[in-house]
């Protein structure tokens, strides 16, 4: 489990990492274009927890559930090219070609959540701040 900012910072990088490494020797084009637009979306959602401490819950959710599955299916893959069974290749390819498209859009989708809580309780704040002005005037107002 990744507790804090810093090591979920981290383990981002690491897993861009394995992704390069595994990706590598993957023959398919298809899978390979996929593993590349998911090393961006991490390295994105790696530089936007730089800048916000939001969305700690999608991001141990993440990186604690998905990631892991994900990492054993794209490993399975890889050991699977590399045995030639071809029909197994083929289907195996197209769910993980699936997979791939599911896992980017839940990474996109977290990138897009870490600003938005932190600007939601922004503008909950500056809406409490203009009640409570509006409610001090009101008070100064009847004791007037």
């Amino acid at each position: 489990m990744y507790d804090t900012k810093e090591e979920r910072i981290e383990h981002a990088g690491m897993l861009i990492r394995e992704i390069d490494q595994i990706g590598s020797s993957i023959r398919y084009e298809s899978i390979r274009v996929l593993l590349e637009e998911m090393k961006r979306n991490l390295a994105d959602l790696r530089d936007t927890q730089y800048l916000f401490d939001s969305g700690e819950k999608e991001l141990i959710r993440l990186y604690d559930r998905y990631m892991p599955y994900f990492m054993d299916i794209l490993k399975q893959y890889a050991s699977l090219e590399v045995s030639g069974n071809y029909d197994a290749i083929q289907k195996s390819r197209s769910q993980l070609e699936q997979t791939l498209i599911m896992m980017n859009e839940t990474i996109r989708s977290v990138v897009r959540i870490l600003p938005q809580d932190e600007i939601d309780e922004a503008n909950a704040r500056a809406r409490a701040e203009e009640l409570q002005r509006m409610l001090e005037e009101q008070r100064r107002s009847v004791l007037k």
